[in-house]
């Protein structure tokens, strides 16, 4: 994955869990073998609060430039323009979506 990330996610059988309150990606970077314990990334929408204006699924969507319709932060609730992950490191992006039966998945990926 390259170190200005794009992301699509897919839901089978997306009519099984209902209703989609929010979709949020967490990134975690690799740390001593594990993960580190606090997100160095979190993606949500732009109005988190509005089901209608959660990530779609199938809809590509750019981490790495600046978003009308997401909004990035650092580990600290800082607001970012863009994420922007390091050459070589490994990351986990932790998908959370909230709908009337909620999933989560971990996705493991090198950034290039």
């Amino acid at each position: 994955m390259s170190t200005r990330p794009k992301v699509k996610y897919e839901i089978t059988e997306a009519d099984k869990m209902g209703r989609l309150n929010s979709v949020i990606i967490n990134i975690f970077r690799e740390f001593d073998g594990g993960w580190a314990s606090k997100a160095d990334f979190i993606v949500t929408a732009k109005n988190a609060s509005d089901p209608e204006g959660q990530m779609k699924t199938g809809k590509v969507y750019s981490l790495g430039a600046k978003s009308d319709a997401l909004n990035f932060m650092d580990g600290n609730g800082n607001v970012l323009d863009e994420i922007k992950l390091e050459p070589g490191m490994k990351y986990l992006m932790n998908f959370v979506v909230s709908a009337d039966r909620s999933e989560s998945v971990g996705v493991v990926f090198n950034a290039r």
